[in-house]
């Protein structure tokens, strides 16, 4: 899905024909790791910020259940790109 934060992406998302992946362990190494370049030097001059657009550089990210919508702009966190980040949540 194409957003005004460019490509989105769900992971795990619970479609038909897709194997949904867990995990028992909490922990470094015992869950999902991604390493990701955001290809800033593409990122267009824009010379003003707008509603749809700002100076912002990295991902937003947000974990949701598969039975629930992204809903990035409310409920999503940045992650600042040239930096290692943990995130750790459980089901509630």
């Amino acid at each position: 899905i194409f957003t005004r934060y460019g490509k989105c992406y769900t992971f795990n998302s619970g479609k038909p024909g897709h194997e949904l992946l867990t995990t028992l362990k909490g922990g470094t190494g015992n869950g999902l790791e991604l390493m990701l370049d955001i290809q800033q030097d593409e990122y267009l001059p824009i010379w003003g910020e707008t509603e749809e657009t700002s100076f912002e550089a990295g991902i937003k990210v947000q974990i949701h259940s598969q039975d629930e919508p992204p809903f990035i702009d409310q409920l999503g966190f940045g992650v600042a790109p040239g930096f290692q980040t943990f995130v750790s949540c459980q089901q509630q």
